[in-house]
């Protein structure tokens, strides 16, 4: 008869210790990121302010002056005043210093979120193969285009974005921040949102590493229309981060999604419309996508491990990091909303632009519900005889 030797069991942290260091990673972990995020958003608007301020001065009010244009029927029609910048090349500028401000933030605000979350446990390295990774890349496709149809509800009836802003990604000037969204976001945002947040929090369970990891993710982008999106790969993403350790996988499946994204707006900078052709082939994208996630939805990069620690649920939500970023950022995203709704409005455009109030709505709903979706993740409480502390079983042999 085989004998199983006994096995020496370290001693566990008091529950009510796991409980505490979990919330204390959340805390630093999120709070760190809020941190950073925010550090990137005041140093990007800084540089961009101060760089539009001076060539306002120095170039556009003489321009507006010449012309005899207003500037309050410039508020009300930014398309001409849009179209005063790319003609002076002024356009180019702000955008090459707004790409530039949001890579400088982004790195100052990397380098002052690792002190503030603190000493963090590397997630041991794992290789994704070509098969699974380009599985991997159908998933994203699939989750985006879920996402994008989510959020972009108004778009299919006719509604268009406030004041002509699309033109700025449009033409030979949108380069800098093209690159900058197909190489600079990718690079950032997964350093940021999947591993300095992961290697904190991943030893208290995948589940909730993950729904944090994609849910601030989403919200970051600071509106509706880019939260679903950004949420369910965000979630992909963060699965694929926790089950390799290696960062570079997300940032190419970041770039790719990005990319492919952008292709419109770069085809357009060499007067060449692939709107059409675009279309067709991201639908099929998206529907080869959601096809490999209903063919493989029972693959286990698709289901993260429960926590083992005890009251997991309200340590990762009932933290000051996890209360003060959900809020701040949902802030962020109603009022991005509402004033995209407004300025069509006030413009006297459609009305279609107040569907946006429905992803607004359901997004404000999935961030207020998602503490109850998560207590899925959480351990059971151990079963103890009543008067007697639990204890860990060691392992015995058959028939002993």
């Amino acid at each position: 008869m085989e004998v199983i030797q006994p096995v020496t069991i370290e001693p566990a942290p008091a529950p009510d210790g796991e409980t505490k260091a979990m919330r204390s990673a959340y805390n630093r972990g999120v709070l760190g990121l809020f941190v950073e995020i925010n550090l990137f958003q005041i140093v990007a608007t800084l540089i961009l302010s101060v760089a539009a301020g001076v060539l306002a001065v120095l170039k556009v009010v003489p321009l507006i002056q010449a012309q005899g244009l207003k500037p309050m029927g410039l508020l009300q029609n930014p398309e001409t005043l849009i179209d005063l910048l790319k003609t002076y090349g002024i356009l180019r500028w702000i955008i090459v210093f707004y790409a530039i401000g949001a890579t400088v933030g982004m790195i100052v605000g990397i380098l002052v979120m690792r002190p503030i979350v603190g000493k963090s446990t590397p997630i041991e390295k794992r290789r994704l193969g070509i098969g699974k990774f380009l599985l991997v890349v159908l998933f994203s496709f699939g989750l985006w285009g879920v996402g994008t149809a989510l959020g972009n509800l108004p778009s299919f009836f006719g509604a268009t974005e406030a004041g002509g802003l699309d033109q700025l990604l449009s033409g030979k000037d949108a380069w800098p921040m093209l690159l900058y969204t197909c190489i600079g976001a990718p690079l950032f945002e997964e350093l940021v949102c999947r591993k300095l947040l992961l290697d904190k929090l991943h030893p208290y369970g995948e589940g909730y590493a993950a729904i944090a990891s994609g849910l601030l993710f989403g919200l970051i982008h600071g509106n509706s229309g880019q939260f679903f999106l950004a949420f369910l790969v965000g979630l992909l993403f963060a699965m694929v981060y926790l089950r390799t350790g290696r960062v570079l996988y997300t940032i190419l499946l970041h770039a790719i999604i990005n990319t492919t994204a952008s292709l419109p707006s770069f085809f357009s900078m060499a007067n060449v419309d692939i709107e059409l052709g675009w279309n067709i082939g991201a639908g099929v994208l998206v529907a080869a996508g959601l096809v490999a996630l209903i063919v493989f939805r029972k693959d286990a990069l698709l289901h993260p491990q429960k926590s083992t620690v005890l009251n997991a649920n309200n340590a990762a939500w009932r933290n000051v990091g996890m209360i003060l970023s959900r809020v701040f950022f949902l802030v962020s995203l109603v009022f991005t909303d509402l004033l995209m709704m407004a300025l069509p409005l006030l413009q006297g455009g459609s009305p279609a632009g107040l569907l946006r109030l429905i992803p607004m709505t359901a997004a404000i709903v999935l961030v207020l519900v998602l503490p109850k979706l998560t207590r899925r993740f959480e351990a059971p409480a151990p079963e103890m005889t009543e008067g007697e502390p639990h204890e860990p079983e060691a392992a015995v042999s058959d028939g002993q």
